[in-house]
């Protein structure tokens, strides 16, 4: 891991300063993502209040204001964190073309040269997935998230447990299928490329095919290959669904808790529909994150 770490370090090391810069407008989202809601709250406390229109309209313009900056500063780290990981991954492959070509011609016999070639593609491609991905958009997300159950536990650390227990379980749950499924879409790619390429591969070669009266052996191949290739398409699909709606009775769960308890401090007077509503729209934003 620490090797790992450290060769995705040495090459972003060139952009530095651009990960910098999105390090520091990261901590400027997540104070935006903050303050915006505490906006949203205010106008509908104005409102509940009986107040005039100006006050209420200055409220909403101002939570729509900030809501706005905070998703664009997140699309600038996002934009500049693919420029990196791109930046970073066409280094990667220079400087390991360049050690391929010093090989000697018997290490390109076969189809060593070519697996090493389709290796070092998807060393590439997940390069680009881990930097950007990972660097650049879950970081900016946790520290956002991180500042919101900290805001929450100042007003009420009932709050802040119930919404972040929902989003431990949630991580961990998703943590722990991710490996099932992506064996699920291994197992559906390999069962459509076998397809694939003995459906191709019959009908270009026709001719021989017909010349050796293999026609029923062809055609049975290919139905088996077939329902090999949709039973895998159903179970990556059943995996897929899974999975997807159990996160959401985690998201469902956890946002019921969170604002009844937000509900229940309204009815005991020691919180306003305002804060209700901000609470709201904590829940939106830190789920929409994940």
């Amino acid at each position: 891991m620490q090797s790992v770490f450290s060769f995705i370090v040495n090459a972003v090391r060139p952009r530095m300063r651009t990960v910098a810069v999105c390090g520091v407008l990261a901590l400027l989202a997540a104070g935006f993502d903050t303050v915006a809601p505490q906006l949203l709250g205010r106008g509908v406390d104005a409102a509940a209040k009986g107040k005039a229109f100006l006050p209420v309209l200055v409220a909403l313009a101002a939570w729509f204001a900030v809501r706005l900056v905070a998703d664009r500063t997140r699309s600038v780290i996002s934009f500049y964190g693919q420029d990196v990981a791109i930046e970073a991954s066409s280094a990667f492959m220079q400087r390991a073309s360049a050690e391929l070509t010093k090989k000697p011609l018997a290490f390109h016999y076969g189809k060593k040269g070519g697996e090493i070639t389709e290796l070092l593609g998807q060393i590439r491609h997940e390069m680009i997935d881990v930097i950007s991905g990972i660097g650049f958009d879950l970081v900016p997300a946790i520290v956002s998230s991180v500042a919101i159950i900290t805001y929450l536990v100042v007003i009420d650390w009932r709050l802040a447990l119930s919404l972040g227990s929902g989003i431990i379980v949630y991580v961990a749950y998703t943590a722990w299928m991710t490996p099932k499924v992506i064996e699920s879409q291994k197992a559906r790619n390999a069962a459509q490329r076998k397809f694939g390429s003995f459906g191709w591969d019959s009908l270009r070669n026709i001719l021989v095919v017909k010349s050796t009266t293999n026609e029923p052996l062809v055609a049975s191949t290919l139905a088996d290959y077939s329902v090999e290739y949709m039973r895998a398409v159903r179970a990556d699909a059943r995996i897929d669904r899974g999975v997807m709606n159990t996160q959401n009775a985690i998201i469902a769960a956890s946002s019921f808790a969170t604002i009844l308890i937000a509900a229940q401090s309204i009815s005991a007077g020691t919180s306003t529909y305002g804060r209700l509503t901000a609470v709201i729209a904590y829940i939106f934003a830190i789920f929409g994150y994940i």
